[in-house]
């Protein structure tokens, strides 16, 4: 048997429908194949191409009284008497042809030439797909040719199995070309996926009495930036209060809480520089401490649990103002209140304090530098029994600006009034040294840390009129 090139005619060509019933009608075929049977006396498979309008099948120039047997199921359904036999492309089965009053025939088994570009892909922003092995039916000798298209985000369009990088959903389409002339595609679809979500290493109290989200970064060329979400006064329903760009330290500082007033929980989120969000973090909740007062100048401690990672131990603080806190006692996690039965005559100020199991290392990234600093620890709110609350010390903190924080090589003090006088700093490290100690004039002081082990250190800053302390982070 031999195949004929495809040509252009005009027959009358019979369609086999679902229930294989023989219908006619006069068409004008632009691509069809012809398979030529050499003989009466075989068995043989025919596969022809997907992309041709039908299929003819021209028995021997000697054969007379040739009648084709269609099957369906071993079964034959119909029986068509002619020497040429045309089938509609998409036939799939068993044909049979004898030469009537001989035992001569032929049976054929036709089969479409076809292709599997194999299983969709999702990939995540800047990721790549290896796509499968465009695999197909053809078992001639030769070899095939591949054409995906289109060709964008390709590293070669015209292997079996390319790799793609794409930046939205796309659909690719392999063309599979046989030796013969054949041909047959399918499609596959390559579809962005959002990133895994991230986690919040912690959230607690900064200095300035502002609740403080730290993440750790993951490693990555495509995110854009981190969302930050907020629980709203509807439990569990959250709003986007901020956004973080990928290449900014990932602390966030929420100016609109008030910690003394109650706790917060919040999330955040991954946009993709393909524009694609990832899911919401777990939340994490801040501590909210309140302080009732007992007899005998006993004082209750009773605060929200942290929620966000397994805590161990609370530890308890204590101050006559907000700067001079100090530790005096610790709470198993199993406990959420603590009674100071030796408190001092006239106003207290106390703080809850948590130490994460992992420290955080918010990092800042650039093609100039990449450092990271520490965070080990959150802190509730300062509850006092001071009328005035914290309102005198965040007046004095207000006075005072240290920047940038965390620092490199220098860090600025600045005081918004020139009137504060007799002015000292002093900073020690995490060991307890003092490692910085100079008189203050002006209203601006410039402190060079070149020189300073990196990490956390503390600033105490002296007047006439108060005394506050900060925490810098070196890098």
């Amino acid at each position: 048997m031999r195949t004929k090139d495809s040509r252009t005619k005009t027959f009358t060509k019979t369609f086999i429908i679902a229930i294989l019933t023989i219908v006619s009608q006069q068409i004008n075929a632009t691509d069809y194949q012809t398979f030529y049977l050499d003989s009466l006396n075989f068995r043989d498979t025919i596969m022809y191409c997907t992309g041709n309008d039908s299929i003819e099948l021209i028995s021997p120039k000697d054969a007379v009284n040739l009648c084709w047997m269609l099957y369906n199921n071993n079964e034959i359904v119909d029986t068509i008497c002619q020497n040429t036999l045309i089938l509609p492309n998409g036939y799939e089965g068993l044909v049979s042809c004898e030469n009537l009053g001989l035992t001569a025939y032929a049976i054929l088994y036709i089969y479409p030439f076809t292709v599997d570009a194999g299983e969709d892909k999702a990939i995540i922003c800047g990721g790549t797909a290896q796509l499968s092995v465009a695999t197909s039916n053809f078992t001639g000798s030769g070899t095939l040719t591949y054409a995906w298209t289109p060709t964008i985000g390709l590293d070669n369009s015209i292997i079996s199995n390319p790799t793609a990088t794409v930046t939205h959903n796309t659909e690719y389409t392999v063309t599979v070309l046989t030796p013969n002339g054949c041909q047959s595609e399918d499609h596959i679809m390559v579809s962005m996926k959002s990133m895994n979500q991230p986690a919040i290493c912690m959230v607690g109290v900064d200095s300035t009495n502002k609740n403080i989200i730290v993440w750790d970064k993951p490693e990555s060329t495509s995110i854009d930036s981190f969302y930050i979400f907020k629980e709203t006064n509807v439990t569990n329903q959250y709003q986007k209060i901020s956004a973080v760009a990928y290449n900014d330290y990932s602390v966030y500082i929420d100016n609109s809480s008030n910690p003394n007033i109650q706790s917060n929980k919040y999330k955040i989120s991954i946009k993709d520089a393909c524009g694609l969000e990832s899911d919401r973090s777990p939340f994490h909740k801040t501590m909210h401490l309140s302080l009732n007062q007992g007899q005998n100048n006993i004082w209750n401690l009773i605060w929200e649990s942290y929620q966000g990672f397994t805590v161990s131990s609370y530890y308890i603080f204590r101050g006559t103002n907000a700067s001079n806190l100090q530790l005096i006692g610790t709470s198993s996690a199993s406990n959420t209140q603590y009674s100071d039965f030796s408190a001092p005559a006239g106003y207290v100020y106390y703080q809850i304090e948590i130490v994460s199991p992992i420290a955080c290392n918010p990092e800042k990234k650039s093609s100039i530098f990449s450092k990271s600093a520490s965070y080990n620890s959150s802190r509730s709110n300062i509850a006092t029994n001071s009328p005035t609350g914290l309102n005198e010390n965040l007046m004095n903190f207000q006075q005072i600006v240290i920047y940038p924080n965390p620092a490199y090589n220098e860090i600025v003090i600045e005081f918004k009034q020139n009137s504060i006088t007799n002015r000292m700093v002093e900073i020690i490290d995490m060991n307890g040294q003092l490692i910085y100690n100079q008189e203050m004039e002006g209203t601006s002081h410039q402190i060079d840390l070149s020189s300073f082990q990196k990490g956390v250190c503390f600033i105490t800053i002296t007047s006439n009129d108060f005394v506050t302390t900060r925490k810098i982070i070196k890098l």
